[in-house]
């Protein structure tokens, strides 16, 4: 496991107080989040990772998805770096 899987993690259990095992989990589908607390959710990952998440990329990278989610912030990363 790594840093930003671990972040991701935290965040997870920040906001819904679940511990999740793997990233293989989508927000809304398999943690019972509604859209607003989704975005939320997106928004704290912002935080996090000092990144921005246009609203457009939500739904083309399937955000919601936490694996996509956590490739997308690498790709993010890189591209500050």
């Amino acid at each position: 496991m790594n840093n930003r899987e671990d972040l991701i993690k935290k965040i997870v259990l920040s906001t819904l107080y679940k511990d999740i095992d793997d990233l293989d989990v989508h927000l809304m589908e398999d943690l019972n989040m509604d859209s607003l607390d989704s975005i939320s959710f997106l928004f704290e990952v912002e935080l996090e990772f000092d990144i921005q998440i246009p609203e457009k990329d939500i739904d083309k990278y399937n955000l919601f998805h936490l694996k996509s989610l956590y490739g997308y912030v690498g790709t993010k990363l890189s591209n500050i770096v």
